[in-house]
């Protein structure tokens, strides 16, 4: 009889002896798709097994486990400790919140593939808060080329950004948003910017002639039918043609001075446009270029006569004849704009050519 009274004691004695467990918890605030770690208190009991139940079904016999909530929600998280001999002791449980992360997302505004010249990529953000309706706090754009954009405001949901590197590339644009509850999510697009295209110039070769003027134009590029969709000859004479891909040979006809203001253009296989800068042709000026502008005495005495003409050549003579005088400025004599002033020694009806280089 007293052996069992002391057997009893013993028992007793022993369940005394494992004193207060408890749960100790890495996050109680668990944003959905994070891990947690859950630590027992005391842990170093060899002889110890652990019976942990994470509020939502699912459990564990680790004494640290990890665990990830499949959902959001808020659970009691419970554990037993066991000893040697089927004495347990009881963890106060704890409870831990899983919320929904915010959901980020931008739309592309402008094309997904741009030209290097002047591109601009437009975005707008659409991203939205979780299930637990917490805020958006913030935003972080990369552009993957080392520009980044934070944004604690969010009053604006537009961003854009354009891309500097010649060399051009696929840039992938991260967008992450963090809400009240510090929980983040990110989305990832990409964008495309084509290689800077060289600097096109157009080459004039050209014979002028009285009434026509033979050109041949050319170009700097190293373009053709294989790496390049489309080529422009524009000759400023409302004549456009698209062929050949060089060395393009026009002749412009006229029977008066003129400047005509020609340029080439072409598209790449990418779309993108090059042109060059303009390059003006002349054509020929006839003899009626010539233009009496003014006299400051109609009669003889003191006459005075100014000779000038349109064209943007270099004038080489002045050719004047009256009676047989005749008198020639050149470039010993010539006024330094193209105008000449010439005073007649005689009356009657005076010839005037002029002379000028192209």
């Amino acid at each position: 009889m007293n052996y069992r009274v002391i057997a009893v004691l013993l028992v007793l004695c022993s369940l005394e002896s494992l004193g207060q467990c408890s749960i100790n918890v890495s996050l109680k605030k668990i944003c959905l798709g994070a891990t947690t770690v859950f630590t027992p208190s005391p842990a170093t009991a060899n002889d110890s097994a652990f019976a942990w139940s994470f509020g939502d079904g699912s459990t564990s016999a680790q004494v640290s486990p990890t665990y990830q909530y499949p959902k959001a929600g808020t659970y009691t998280v419970t554990l037993r400790i066991y000893t040697f001999g089927g004495n347990y002791c009881e963890a106060t449980p704890i409870t831990v919140n899983v919320f929904d992360k915010p959901t980020a997302k931008y739309n592309r505004i402008s094309a997904y593939a741009q030209c290097f010249d002047n591109n601009r990529f437009e975005f707008l953000d659409v991203s939205q808060p979780g299930t637990s309706n917490a805020p958006l706090k913030q935003r972080t754009i990369v552009y993957d080329d080392g520009a980044f954009d934070l944004d604690l405001v969010l009053d604006e949901p537009a961003f854009d950004h354009s891309y500097s590197d010649i060399a051009g590339g696929k840039y992938k644009v991260v967008l992450e948003v963090k809400d009240t509850n510090d929980c983040i999510d990110q989305y990832v697009d990409s964008v495309v910017v084509h290689p800077k295209t060289i600097n096109l110039s157009l080459n004039i070769a050209h014979n002028v002639q009285c009434t026509k003027t033979d050109i041949i134009l050319s170009h700097n590029g190293p373009y053709n039918a294989t790496n390049a969709n489309k080529i422009t000859w524009i000759l400023g004479n409302g004549d456009t043609l698209y062929a050949p891909w060089n060395n393009l040979s026009y002749t412009y006809i006229s029977q008066a001075y003129r400047m005509y203001q020609t340029r080439v253009i072409i598209e790449d296989k990418n779309g993108c446009i090059i042109k060059s800068d303009s390059q003006r042709v002349f054509t020929a000026s006839p003899d009626s270029v010539i233009q009496l502008y003014h006299f400051n005495n109609s009669c003889f005495s003191n006459n005075i006569v100014a000779f000038g003409h349109y064209n943007l050549f270099q004038t080489r003579k002045w050719i004047v004849s009256l009676n047989g005088d005749t008198t020639i400025y050149d470039h010993n004599s010539l006024q330094p704009d193209s105008v000449q002033y010439h005073r007649f020694k005689t009356c009657g009806k005076a010839n005037v050519r002029l002379e000028y280089t192209y």
